[in-house]
């Protein structure tokens, strides 16, 4: 089911509609059918106005006006300081973060990046004493015997006596870089 667009309307045509409601010449419903338009919105609209009428004849309407100019000119100075960050960090994209930036802290250079903090700070952990053991045997191994899958190292590390299983091997040997070698058949 495809969805319709929302419709949007002027001020002039609501303005035009909610006179028209509120000179009771013709119900709403008629006049949501000359319009095109629901006879609900004729009615949510002529209550906008019968609710905020009282407001539109009070002198400090303008001081109104301009205290939200003075909050949009205030948002847009922010919006343009962040502009200026993003363009900065983009510029040094190829760069790692900075964890010493003069101005940019780094949950500022994670916002921008739109990345987690704990991936900045996270130091992978290395391999482990027996798993560095186990690669150098699984290396030494493939250079003796190329065509020995993962089961048959099981078996080879088994009888050395470290206490693995079949995932731990295939993990370590594409760390070390290990696949099995099989002739291909030609057709």
């Amino acid at each position: 089911m495809k969805k319709t667009p929302k419709k949007t309307y002027t001020a002039e045509f609501k303005a035009k509609v909610v006179l028209q409601a509120i000179s009771m010449q013709h119900t709403a419903e008629a006049i949501a059918k000359a319009n095109g338009i629901n006879k609900t919105q004729v009615n949510l609209w002529r209550n906008v106005i019968r609710d905020n009428a009282p407001t539109l004849f009070v002198k400090g309407k303008i001081d109104l006006i301009d205290n939200r100019q003075s909050i949009i000119e205030k948002q847009q100075a922010v919006i343009g300081h962040l502009t200026l960050e993003n363009m900065q960090l983009k510029k040094s994209a190829t760069i790692p973060m900075d964890c010493n930036h003069p101005t940019l802290s780094i949950t500022t250079q994670c916002k921008l990046y739109s990345i987690n903090c704990s991936t900045v700070y996270y130091k992978p952990a290395g391999e482990s004493k027996e798993n560095l053991e186990i690669m150098h045997i699984l290396d030494e191994q493939y250079m003796q015997t190329p065509f020995f899958g993962v089961r048959r190292l099981y078996c080879t590390l088994v009888e050395l006596g470290y206490h693995v299983n079949v995932k731990r091997i295939r993990r370590l040997m594409q760390l070390v870089g290990v696949g099995l070698q099989y002739p291909i058949q030609s057709h």
